[in-house]
């Protein structure tokens, strides 16, 4: 007769109390699917995530315009295994493929900030950011652009400030730009003649009407006058 070590129930309890690996529900969570470190089984559902990707590369490979547009609907009981398919797509597709993807949370940042600060979403630049490898999860280049574009919101509103108080200060209506350029290094802001005027060019644009313009025979006779505020969060 064999001889077989157990080991005490309160030994295994204080095992499991210490760390249990079925804690977490069994079912994929909709936030599963743009996790970083979700694990997979390839082989699990494997049918249906092959079906979704032999789909997509018919869509690029065809030549067919009716080829080009199709669509897979994938339907099973709670539990089973569909978010956990769309997982898997979502992080080989990009990998694999060269891509980019960013979660929905970031998708609407971007929608907030060109909302609230119109046109301050340059989309050739964006794209440039999000054809550069590595490829995947997206969300750090993206949320990265974001802090630019809004250090540039912050600068853009600091000058129509500045405008606005010179004009206050100095009893006129308009400004030029070494004027505007004087006033500024009072209040520590460091920027070349050039790239204030490229900027006051911009918030006079009918596009964004922040300020007025008055031309003048070349850019350093341009004057300029406060017309409204840009305010930011």
């Amino acid at each position: 007769m064999n001889n077989t070590n157990v080991s005490p129930i309160d030994i295994v309890n204080a095992s499991i109390s210490a760390y249990n690996p079925f804690i977490n529900a069994g079912i994929v969570k909709e936030q599963d699917v743009w996790g970083k470190g979700f694990p997979d089984v390839p082989t699990l559902n494997a049918h249906a995530s092959d079906t979704v990707f032999q789909a997509i590369e018919l869509v690029r490979s065809s030549q067919s315009s009716q080829e080009k547009v199709t669509s897979i609907a994938i339907t099973a009981q709670q539990g089973v295994g569909k978010t956990h398919i769309l997982s898997r797509i979502r992080h080989q597709l990009p990998t694999e493929n060269e891509m980019n993807v960013i979660t929905p949370e970031t998708l609407q940042k971007l929608v907030e900030l060109q909302n609230t600060y119109k046109n301050s979403i340059n989309l050739l630049e964006l794209k440039e950011r999000l054809q550069q490898s590595p490829f995947g999860l997206a969300d750090d280049k993206v949320n990265s652009y974001i802090n630019k574009i809004e250090k540039e919101v912050e600068l853009r509103s600091h000058i129509i400030q500045f405008v606005k108080e010179y004009s206050e200060n100095t009893g006129t209506e308009c400004t030029s730009v070494d004027s505007l350029h004087g006033f500024i290094a009072g209040k520590s802001l460091k920027i070349q003649t050039k790239e204030l005027h490229e900027i006051l060019i911009e918030l006079s644009s009918p596009l964004t009407g922040y300020l007025g313009r008055i031309k003048g025979d070349d850019w350093k006779r341009d004057r300029f006058y406060f017309l409204r505020n840009l305010p930011i969060n």
